[in-house]
């Protein structure tokens, strides 16, 4: 039986099976002015020459599915060609179900991404040079191909004010036509009756500012840095219990504690389309250096080769190594037991290990000595550490 693995993103679907390459194909349904009789569901989109003006319709929102219907639609268009009953499928969690079978969460969702900032520019360039409000797959592009992260926000917003060829940033998009020019195209200011263009200033780095700093637009929440740093903080208390252990641990012992030369790097892992944004880990390296403890000698922010698949290659490199936690929910045990099953009896059991801080503890530990139980009395108890407990 063969494993297709499929990662249901907000943007775009990612899915194949695991001993083949990933396909991508918008999770959306469209519908064109151009063509009004028509709907196109997902990877029919590339049937359509004139992506102007194209209205959607999103399952997800905010990663919550919201839109059953339009979801199955997209799915059975999508899979129509799989045997499900010789395949077995390995669908992606969405993050917020995590603290539901793992005992510490330091999870933040912010609610900033792809979507959020290009509305937001729809709505900067409908207001002061051309109407693009319905517009929203080209300003997608647009904004995919124009904007960087500024690494020196004030530095760069001076540059933005020059009216002279000091201006480096000041640019123009040319917009696509549909019939010679299918994307657009980013360059240099001209002069001259040229096709339909906008033009792009400081919006190419304040639009993704608002990743680091959500109130430049009005938003009321932590930056990306800033959250990952309140992640940590949620997680110091689990992890200042565990360093005390050890410490008592290890005074308590004859062993001479271990003192390693190596320096306490931070790694960060990224993915998601707005991670490639020019710029985006160096900003978010040297935001993070700032709001770490002091203790931390290194961040190292790692960004994959394709972060967009990023989460369907990790699972298809579980599926073809046979190790995708918990197995698989066959339908008899669904209709049996219901969804739940699947989390309480195939996932749990995948609950984190003790810690290694807790590890070197029992290491340090001294052990006890116990005289054998009487014969007849019950079995010694055990002196590992009891499970974790399970959030409900």
């Amino acid at each position: 039986m063969r494993t297709l693995v499929v990662d249901n993103g907000g943007h775009s679907i990612k899915y194949g099976f695991a001993d083949e390459d990933c396909r991508i194909v918008p999770n959306a349904i469209f519908k064109s002015r151009s063509e009004r009789k028509r709907v196109y569901v997902a990877d029919e989109l590339e049937e359509l020459e004139d992506r102007s003006a194209l209205f959607f319709s999103v399952p997800l929102d905010k990663g919550y599915l919201v839109n059953w219907d339009v979801q199955r639609r997209i799915w059975e268009h999508t899979f129509r060609a799989i045997d499900p009953a010789e395949t077995r499928i390995a669908l992606t969690d969405p993050l917020y179900l995590v603290p539901a079978f793992k005992d510490y969460s330091g999870e933040l969702l912010l609610d900033i991404g792809g979507k959020l900032l290009t509305n937001q520019l729809k709505e900067w360039i409908s207001y002061r040079d051309l109407d693009m409000r319905e517009d929203t797959y080209v300003i997608n592009e647009c904004k995919e191909d124009s904007c960087f992260v500024s690494l020196d926000y004030n530095a760069d917003m001076r540059l933005a004010k020059l009216k002279n060829s000091g201006n480096t940033i000041r640019r123009e998009y040319v917009l696509p036509d549909f019939q010679e020019l299918k994307r657009g195209v980013l360059r240099m200011q001209t002069r001259g009756p040229e096709p339909q263009r906008i033009n792009l200033n400081a919006e190419r780095f304040s639009l993704p500012e608002a990743l680091f700093r959500p109130n430049y637009i009005g938003i009321n929440q932590l930056g990306l840095a800033d959250g990952i740093s309140a992640s940590i903080d949620r997680m110091q208390p689990t992890f200042n219990q565990a360093a005390t252990k050890l410490m008592s641990a290890m005074l308590q012992s004859k062993k001479k504690p271990i003192v390693s030369d190596e320096p306490y790097r931070f790694r960060c892992h990224v993915v998601g389309g707005s991670t490639l944004f020019p710029n985006f880990t160096a900003r978010l390296t040297a935001e993070l250096r700032s709001l770490l403890p002091t203790y931390v000698d290194e961040v190292v922010v790692e960004r994959p080769e394709n972060p967009i698949t990023a989460a369907w290659e990790a699972g298809a490199s579980l599926a073809r190594q046979d190790a995708l936690p918990g197995g698989f929910l066959t339908r008899a045990e669904y209709l049996e037991y219901g969804d739940d099953y699947l989390f309480f009896e195939k996932f749990l059991e995948f609950s984190p290990e003790p810690s290694y801080v807790e590890g070197l503890a029992k290491k340090y530990t001294p052990k006890e000595e116990t005289a054998p139980a009487p014969s007849g009395d019950p079995q010694q108890a055990s002196t590992q550490l009891p499970p974790p407990p399970v959030a409900s």
